[in-house]
């Protein structure tokens, strides 16, 4: 009864809910929860080069994705119109990759994804 679906829901809704409100009130509650986060997350894991830039490869390209979304459209002609658009193009646009990016660590999980999940494998131990 304690993993089910249902309560599992329940869980990621309470997750989704408590990091949003971390992310409204400021960032540096957030930032210190992700260096947290980065300290325990290496533990147990061969943590090398190339797992460290997999790791950054998407929230470089979404802080990227914003960045240049809202300079350049303060070049067009109606950085009031366009401004919005170009920063929900890169959101869009991060979603997309990151689903990419989801599913093929998906589909590289070795055996079955059960037995990943059983074992708690992480990005780091995907090969």
């Amino acid at each position: 009864m304690a993993n089910s679906l249902h309560n599992q829901r329940i869980l990621a809704l309470v997750f989704m809910v408590v990091v949003t409100v971390f992310n409204v009130y400021g960032v540096r509650v957030v930032a210190l929860i992700n260096n947290i986060g980065v300290i325990f997350h290496t533990s147990g894991t061969n943590a090398t080069v190339g797992t460290f830039l997999i790791a950054m490869f998407m929230s470089l390209f979404v802080i990227y994705g914003f960045d240049t979304a809202a300079t350049l459209a303060e070049e067009t002609r109606n950085p009031r119109r366009d401004g919005p658009k170009a920063i929900l193009y890169a959101i869009v646009g991060a979603f997309i990759i990151g689903g990419i990016f989801i599913w093929a660590t998906l589909m590289a999980v070795p055996g079955s994804l059960a037995s990943g999940v059983k074992g708690a494998l992480g990005p780091a131990a995907v090969t």
